[in-house]
């Protein structure tokens, strides 16, 4: 299986060497460092592993291999910027970050390579207009928690202004 990015319901931004891809669906902002960013743009369903440990190579100057690729995936996978689970090859099952920087280290390969692939929750544009996710002092629900806000798919806090807020943190 040759790994293919997701891209319906995604907003990519180019941020110098970065990428910035909201998406749209779940409201979360990935930040995909200059690593990340390169194995995203070649999962095109026909690059193979091969392929982007080469690319790898030329464009960083960097002694990457298919372990290297697979953590990427695996993280871009997590965040959800790919269109299906890959399954790795037994032999590249297990190699965790922390294996991975001591490698790095190792060969003296600078430790800004190693993939980023950074998310954060972005409250949708309804939230924000409505001062607090479908608004709601945090003082007329049970004991000033927003716990029993029906309002919200996902869980509620209270924000600065006393309001209740869907979403976690």
């Amino acid at each position: 299986m040759l790994p293919c990015a997701r891209r319906d319901g995604l907003l990519v931004h180019e941020l110098g060497d970065e990428l910035v891809v909201y998406d749209e669906e779940r409201h979360r902002a990935h930040n995909l460092n200059r690593t990340a960013a390169l194995i995203w743009q070649q999962c095109d369903g026909q690059t193979t592993i091969e392929d982007m440990v080469l690319l790898l190579r030329t464009q960083l100057n960097f002694p990457a291999d298919e372990k290297f690729v697979w953590l990427t995936l695996n993280r871009l996978e997590k965040a959800r910027l790919l269109q299906e689970r890959l399954t790795p090859p037994m032999g590249m099952v297990g190699m965790s970050r922390r294996d991975m920087v001591r490698k790095m280290a190792s060969t003296g390969a600078s430790l800004f390579l190693l993939p980023l692939v950074l998310s954060i929750v972005v409250p949708p544009p309804q939230a924000a207009a409505t001062g607090g996710g479908g608004g709601g002092s945090c003082a007329t629900h049970t004991g000033g928690n927003c716990s029993s806000y029906g309002g919200c798919a996902a869980p509620s806090h209270c924000v600065g202004d006393n309001s209740c807020y869907c979403g976690g943190f």
